[in-house]
């Protein structure tokens, strides 16, 4: 028991500590809406479970002992970050017409926070690492999938929680003001994820 609460906590903080998936969230809660964030973190989740799936499979064996295929992630997760970072700071629609594309734009939300959180190399090694301190050999099948669930479960509980907050109405008023600088500012991050994840 007490090693699945410390997976947790080590689980939350890892999705409260800032970072391509919490900025991507935040910036489509602040364009779009409650339901965008959420679709947002729904991506990130099912790409966590992506991540689960191989590592518990042995696939990530194959992925870190063959740096090359490492670096392909990496570029490709660059790359999109990138192209994200780049849409961000060109985009010159009104708040009122972002939003409404957005709202119809549910399957977008989730593509993106699919694909930032699948081409992101950091989030395979941190899994990697807290699995192999809770997880042993004669570990049960019910712990495993307990903890299963909380690598998922834990992050869209915490993205969701961002998102509604994005979405209070005096929250969205105050930055629906400030929305275009706001947005530009979250591109220009994106961008330096990007760089960040190409030379390091």
């Amino acid at each position: 028991m007490d090693d699945l609460l410390t997976f947790a906590f080590i689980q939350l903080l890892g999705a409260m500590s800032p970072g391509q998936d919490s900025l991507l969230v935040m910036k489509n809660s602040i364009t779009g809406s409650r339901k965008t964030g959420i679709f947002t973190a729904i991506g990130v989740s099912t790409a966590l479970l992506i991540h689960l799936i191989y590592i518990n499979l042995g696939f990530s064996i194959f992925i870190t002992r063959y740096k090359n295929v490492l670096l392909i992630i990496r570029y490709l997760g660059a790359t999109y970050l990138c192209y994200l970072g780049i849409k961000a700071i060109l985009n010159k629609e009104k708040s009122d017409d972002i939003e409404i594309k957005n709202k119809k734009n549910a399957f977008l939300a989730f593509k993106e926070g699919f694909v930032c959180n699948l081409l992101n190399p950091k989030a395979i090694f941190f899994l990697l690492g807290i699995l192999s301190m809770t997880l042993k050999e004669n570990t049960s099948i019910f712990t495993k999938l307990f903890i299963g669930g909380e690598v998922i479960i834990i992050p869209l509980i915490w993205f969701t929680i961002l998102s509604i907050l994005i979405n209070i109405q005096a929250i969205k008023n105050y930055m629906t003001k400030f929305q275009n600088v706001i947005i530009k500012v979250m591109g220009i991050v994106l961008i330096a994820f990007a760089i960040k994840l190409f030379f390091t």
